[in-house]
């Protein structure tokens, strides 16, 4: 594994900080870190940037199965927690380092017509580990993978379980309660757990344990399951905590979820009932499915300044866990939407309810239910208090006047959001050109939230605490690089003719490098009839961005997104401007892809 030293690090957090501090408005932000199959260590800068560092584990979901019917996995657990940096007692301290160890989904199986299976591997639990700098290892924060989805022709519960989300008192399960941490479990289908294995004896089927040995001896590695595509068995997920093996063959069971108490495997009932550790009796046409891991977070030994976690439910397109991390002082687990005006003013749920439709205004700030929320996957917002809601456009109207409310959360666009980071407007994913805005332009409590035209207007802009922003400037505005602020968006060969190519390259004084901001269209400054333009309009990944006559059309139009510090395209809010292979070299290509969080697509605007 390819490891960045710590100097190397620090030298890249200094330069950022530098350019930070000369644009006004601009602050640090979250640190995605994606599954890679193997751990990746940041180093801790030294001073620290600032006094906390918030922690985001989430789980790899357990596999499906396609049968009759899609069968679901349970998708990973989301855990974050709030640690202190310093050198105090139960602090991180300046110079130590953080290992992330994310865990993969499990295997899947889309055509199981003429194979008596039974279920899907389980996934790999996600944990973040600290080293001191006497070289001490801690284990902060586990996230638990999701089992396996299952199926046995007769059963009625046929869905993975969901990982468990953190928990004083982990749940217990029928096989796994008080395991001692050397032991090996019985069963390769249990997923496995931070200190143990599972394995099945005389198969040569396993799970790997993410810190063997641990916590007294070792370090966190995080470890895998049985190879992927062998004849009758579904492989768990790579993790802290492997996920547990599933089956194609009618003798073994659905993968359980790797993580803190790894998952328990699906059981099929015996002649008479079967029990799964809940205290739930199920009768003998039913199949028990596969658990998630549970979760966990270090506030024996730790100073934890805040913990939100909550369960994901099910999924039909499994997909790998991730993590986060993101230095910010004061930090909390969760967000507010605070008016940019008035800042003792935030957007609520009424009343702190959680029913269906249940309205949102505005009112003044506290940190109570009512006014937490999660900036969340596909661009949704949350109720912290109830996971399962989510910030609404009602009926998905784009009219003006449509209310903004509380509904289920479905994945739908009228539930995607993006805070622009030049304009600090939260505007639709439906229409780029929509935002939230106040009833009447009215600031005063009670104030209902709705739907508008995008306008500069006060009552449009918002404030969220370690979200990107940029105050633009009418001539001197670079496009750098996060990965590497010293470089920049550039035109190959300063030719400002249609077609004109747009690299990455060293940050000079030159036209080249500077653009003009005009609303949400990019103009070259040394030629403002030119615009930063999406080739042919088209949507496909690697598709070239390029310099074009300005034209007014969606393909040169973007939005700032200052959560993720991504340019997502009008074109598609799923698309954003990204650097080919995260790539530092000069001249590398600038292309469009699917969003997707990662360094690639990150960016700051500065002079």
């Amino acid at each position: 594994m390819k490891k960045q030293s710590f100097h190397s690090f620090y030298m890249q957090i200094a330069s950022l900080a530098l350019l930070l501090g000369g644009c006004s408005g601009l602050t640090a932000q979250s640190t995605k870190i994606i599954f890679s199959q193997t751990y990746r260590d940041i180093p801790i800068p030294n001073p620290a940037p600032a006094a906390n560092v918030i922690l985001t584990a989430v789980g790899g979901d357990g596999g499906k199965i396609e049968r009759d019917n899609v069968y679901k996995g349970g998708r990973g657990a989301f855990v974050r927690a709030v640690f202190t940096v310093g050198t105090g007692q139960g602090e991180l301290a300046p110079g130590g380092t953080l290992r992330f160890i994310v865990g993969g989904s499990g295997d899947s199986d889309a055509n199981m017509a003429n194979i008596d299976g039974k279920g899907g591997g389980g996934g790999g639990g996600t944990g973040i580990a600290y080293r001191s700098p006497q070289g001490k290892w801690t284990l902060l924060v586990v996230a638990g993978g999701g089992g396996g989805g299952s199926w046995t022709g007769l059963n009625t519960r046929p869905e993975g379980i969901p990982g468990y989300a953190y928990s004083k008192t982990p749940p217990a399960n029928s096989d796994n309660e008080n395991r001692p941490s050397d032991e090996i479990w019985a069963n390769f289908s249990d997923g496995a757990g931070a200190f143990y294995a599972s394995q099945k004896d005389g198969y040569g089927l396993y799970s790997q344990a993410g810190w063997a040995g641990g916590p007294d001896s070792g370090e966190p590695t995080g470890g895998g399951a049985h190879d992927k595509g062998k004849l009758y068995y579904f492989s768990g997920g790579w993790g802290f905590g492997a996920g547990g093996v599933g089956s194609r063959a009618s003798s073994f069971n659905a993968g359980g979820g790797g993580g803190y108490i790894g998952g328990q495997r699906g059981l099929e009932c015996d002649e008479s009932f079967c029990f799964p550790g809940d205290g739930v009796r199920y009768t003998r046409d039913q199949q028990l499915p596969a658990e998630g891991g549970s979760s966990y977070v270090n506030e024996d030994h730790m100073v934890v300044n805040g913990i939100l976690t909550f369960t994901r439910g099910h999924t039909d397109d499994p997909q790998n866990g991730y993590a986060s991390y993101e230095f910010r002082a004061p930090a909390y687990p969760y967000s507010f939407m605070q008016l940019d005006e008035d800042r003792t003013k935030c957007i609520e749920d009424y009343n702190a309810e959680t029913n269906q439709g249940t309205n949102v205004q505005l009112n003044t700030c506290v940190d109570a239910d009512k006014q937490r929320w999660v900036f969340y996957e596909n661009r949704s917002i949350l109720l912290a208090k109830d996971a399962g809601k989510c910030l609404d456009l009602d009926h998905s109207s784009l009219t003006n006047g449509t209310n903004i409310r509380l509904w289920d959360c479905n994945n739908s666009d009228a539930q995607r959001w993006v805070f622009d980071g030049t304009t600090r407007q939260i505007r639709s994913g439906i229409n780029f050109t929509k935002c939230l805005d106040l009833r009447d332009g009215k600031t005063n409590t009670d104030t209902n939230v709705q739907l508008w035209d995008c306008n500069d207007s006060g009552s449009q802009q918002w404030y969220i605490a370690g979200a990107t922003t940029a105050t633009l400037a009418d001539t001197s505005n670079r496009i750098h690089f996060v990965k590497d602020p010293q470089k920049c968006l550039d035109l190959a060969k300063a030719s400002p003719v249609n077609g004109g190519n747009i690299q990455l390259y060293h940050c000079h004084h030159a036209p080249s490098q500077y653009w003009h901001f005009d609303g949400n269209t990019i103009r070259y400054y040394a030629d403002q009839s030119k615009c930063l333009d999406l080739s042919n309009s088209k949507i496909d990944n690697g598709t070239n961005i390029q310099l074009y006559d300005c034209n007014g059309t969606d393909a040169q139009r973007w939005v700032y997104d200052g959560l993720t510090r991504s340019f997502r395209s009008f074109v598609h809010g799923a698309k954003c401007i990204d650097v080919s292979g995260s790539s530092t070299e000069d001249n590398t290509n600038i292309q469009l892809w699917d969003c997707n969080e990662t360094d690639a697509q990150q960016f700051i605007i500065s002079n």
